[in-house]
């Protein structure tokens, strides 16, 4: 009998319960119209990619015809670097460096009925002849290594290499779609 009386009360005990309550930031970005060279415009997107803790998401919405490669390049690597899920959203027409920001992202979104459009670089620049030449032959050399970096497992070797000859992709959200099922 007293066997049965002590589990009896174990019952009539809960287990102890402690809850943990932690916030959840929901960050959101628009990128639309060019990319600009300056940074400035961009400093809160890249510090909150750098500061933002694991359990929050950063959405970065994209309607851009792309722009600097530089604010790209630092835009790009506050994303690869951020503790945050980082969800980038197509809407609207992405192109040139906005592909690189889209790719960047550890989840996609695609809207339907938009245009993605990748190509090689493109810029004008001005100085003496030898400096021109040098700068010309390491760009070439520079986007050649980023687009294989940004581009692989969304665009075949071929597919990179005539990127890098200058030849344009143009795609629409379904064969966007498509290739990002590819990488999975």
């Amino acid at each position: 009998g007293d066997m049965l009386l002590s589990n009896a009360s174990l019952f009539e005990r809960p287990i102890k319960h402690f809850a943990q309550v932690i916030t959840l930031t929901l960050h959101h970005f628009y990128i639309t119209g060019e990319v600009e060279e300056d940074v400035d415009r961009y400093i809160e997107l890249i510090h909150t990619l750098k500061t933002a803790e694991a359990h929050d998401k950063v959405y970065i919405y994209l309607n851009t015809p792309g722009g600097s490669l530089n604010t790209t390049i630092q835009i790009c690597a506050a994303m690869q670097g951020s503790a945050a899920e980082v969800i980038t959203v197509i809407e609207g027409e992405v192109c040139s460096a906005g592909t690189f920001i889209f790719l960047a992202g550890d989840h996609y979104i695609v809207n339907p009925n938009c245009s993605f459009m990748i190509h090689n670089y493109s810029h004008g620049i001005y100085g003496k002849g030898g400096e021109l030449a040098k700068r010309v032959k390491f760009g070439e050399k520079y986007f050649n290594e980023l687009a294989r970096s940004f581009y692989k497992d969304f665009l075949n070797s071929a597919e990179i290499k005539e990127v890098c000859d200058d030849s344009d992709f143009w795609m629409n959200s379904n064969e966007v779609l498509k290739r990002l099922k590819q990488r999975e």
